[in-house]
């Protein structure tokens, strides 16, 4: 039971804007500081890296898993890491009210961000995660099933030089910055979801105590 809590943040990215959300979600449990354990610890890895697959998912006290929008639902990519990272879990127990939450993003408003969200935890609920949300009080009820990005409609779609585009330009621009509204949910979901992971760890580290 040393060390600090674990969190893994596994994501694919298209046009690097999700990649944007993990890093301040990483950010976020990287922030928080937990007197019984000195804070955490986040992990960030695309989930094509082969060595991102089980057993390696099972060794960390909490996930997070985001995916850009693709028709409505979750990237190929990241539901077929569902099958190599999480699947060998499955239906065993490795995966039980381990905390979990879930981001995405979607060039357009109501144009896939919820549905992708949406399966994204239905699939981790399957395997037993207890889902994390962010505080909608708190985050000006931008997200309440996880943290989400809206990255090619105004007033959100942010030039590389920081402005917003009040125009679509001739070519979108490939990987523009997120907005900052959508990086401080994720950021305030990470030191939420870090919180769950140490109360996790404590009550698992009481038990291991007591049946010693």
């Amino acid at each position: 039971c040393g060390g600090v809590p674990r969190v893994l943040v596994a994501y694919d990215t298209l046009d690097n804007h999700t990649k944007q959300m993990a890093a301040a979600l990483a950010a976020g449990v990287n922030d928080y500081n937990y007197t019984g354990f000195g804070g955490a610890e986040a992990v960030l890895v695309e989930v094509g890296d082969p060595a991102a697959e089980f057993p390696f998912a099972a060794g960390f006290d909490a996930l997070a898993l985001g995916s850009p929008v693709h028709y409505a639902n979750p990237s190929p990519a990241c539901l077929q890491w569902l099958v190599a990272g999480l699947g060998p879990g499955w239906g065993n127990g490795t995966f039980e009210d381990v905390p979990a939450a879930v981001f995405a993003t979607g060039g357009g408003i109501h144009q896939g961000t919820e549905g992708t969200l949406q399966g994204l935890t239905r699939a981790l609920l399957n395997f037993g995660f207890r889902m994390v949300t962010p505080k909608v009080s708190t985050s000006g009820f931008y997200s309440s099933l996880g943290a989400a990005a809206v990255t090619g409609t105004s007033p959100w779609k942010v030039s590389s030089g920081g402005l917003m585009w009040t125009t679509r330009p001739p070519v979108p621009p490939s990987g523009g910055p997120v907005a900052d509204v959508f990086l401080q949910v994720a950021r305030a979901l990470g030191s939420k979801l870090a919180k769950e992971a140490a109360r996790e760890r404590r009550e698992k580290c009481r038990t291991m105590s007591v049946q010693r």
